[in-house]
């Protein structure tokens, strides 16, 4: 199975950037936001069931699964952009298990 692109949001997710997600959701890409707003991601992965019909997995620092049940995942991080230590632990994820990004949006932050 190939594994799909992966979209990053680099700085907080506004409401722009959380549409983006769900548009590249949409087309089958993984995606990956961090927040302090620890509802965000349920938030999402509600909205792209309800809405897109479109079951994903959120993974996170607590519950983070090797067995992946759906095809595209969903990575929140529940961290803080000013915080050196979650900018580092968001993006080494994703490094470690997507191998990089193929797109980011925003850019505000690190």
């Amino acid at each position: 199975m190939k594994t799909p692109k992966l979209c990053a949001v680099k700085g907080p997710a506004g409401e722009e950037e959380l549409a983006g997600l769900i548009t590249y959701a949409v087309e089958g890409w993984n995606i990956a936001f961090m927040d302090s707003d620890k509802q965000k991601g349920e938030k999402l992965k509600q909205k792209l069931a309800d809405e897109y019909n479109i079951r994903i997995n959120i993974i996170n620092d607590q519950s983070y699964q090797q067995h992946i049940e759906h095809d595209i995942e969903g990575f929140f991080y529940h961290g803080n952009w000013d915080e050196e230590e979650d900018v580092d632990i968001y993006w080494g994820f994703i490094e470690g298990k997507y191998g990089g990004v193929n797109h980011i949006l925003g850019d505000s932050v690190a």
